[in-house]
């Protein structure tokens, strides 16, 4: 086995893992770390190593190659961005399956190939970065879905994911403000949370989850409640049931029930008392 071999065989080994990154108008990146010895000793001079994308462990199309001229430190290791010198096209991120080569000089291409899918990688540009199957935001950011409206200066706090949602209110500054799904809801108090369908959670605090009939929820005209500041309100048209306990099997065994239309609270423990009386 010749030098150049070994080497090559311990750059595989002790690779670190490799991050894909993306940038307006810049080309994709990998940023490819290793270490590079012969021998046992690191390799400190430069070295041509030809790196390529693949579509199969060991045949298959080749979807991207280029050479660069790798420089190790004192320790053989070195730290390079592949796609810097032949660009890395979309296309060679359309398969789940993708496998790296490494080539150094005119030895033999090294083998097995990496798979790039079972390192840890991230697809990141200047506001947002994926991590394995993670979206972060690259800063303080506000989330919503296209079409929706976020108000205030601190729109950045905001979460607006529902469909023709509002966070916020038109000339006020609320924080914290949150749309969890659903349609047309509303959030405009600060740290308030809306979901469902017309929910309206208007005071700071207030969670307000709406079932699926299509009106406001609290309505403008309510009167049998008047909505408060770190109030809990659902429009449950269907019924409710809160648990407090489970059994062994993760049954209920403690709780209370609000039948549809009903205006007194069950209790689940006291009926299946009842009806398991001998």
């Amino acid at each position: 086995m010749s030098l150049r071999l070994v080497f090559c065989l311990s750059a595989v080994i002790l690779l670190a893992g490799a991050v894909l990154t993306a940038q307006a108008d810049v080309p994709q990146l990998i940023n490819y770390q290793g270490i590079l010895k012969s021998g046992g000793s690191p390799v400190t001079t430069p070295t041509n190593v030809i790196f390529a994308i693949w579509d199969d462990p060991a045949a298959g199309d080749s979807l991207w190659s280029e050479l660069q001229n790798v420089t190790p430190d004192g320790d053989g290791r070195f730290s390079i961005l592949l796609g810097s010198v032949s660009p890395i096209p979309d296309s060679a991120f359309s398969s789940a399956d993708m496998y790296l080569s490494v080539k150094v000089d005119t030895d033999a291409e090294m083998t097995p190939r990496q798979r790039l899918a079972s390192v840890a990688y991230a697809y990141r540009d200047n506001d947002w970065e994926l991590i394995d199957n993670v979206l972060y935001t690259q800063g303080e950011y506000g989330i919503a879905r296209a079409g929706n409206v976020l108000y205030g200066d601190h729109d950045s706090t905001h979460v607006n994911l529902g469909v023709a949602c509002t966070t916020g209110a038109s000339g006020l500054n609320y924080k914290y403000t949150t749309v969890g799904g659903g349609r047309s809801n509303t959030a405009s108090g600060k740290y308030s949370f809306a979901a469902g369908r017309r929910a309206q959670a208007a005071n700071d605090g207030a969670f307000v989850w709406a079932d699926d009939n299509n009106f406001d929820f609290p309505t403008a005209t309510e009167s049998n409640f008047t909505p408060a500041a770190k109030m809990f309100l659902v429009r449950s048209t269907g019924g409710a049931v809160f648990v407090s306990g489970i059994d062994g099997s993760g049954n209920s065994n403690a709780g209370v029930q609000l039948a549809a239309g009903g205006g007194s609270w069950s209790s689940l423990s006291d009926r299946n008392l009842k009806e398991n009386f001998e």
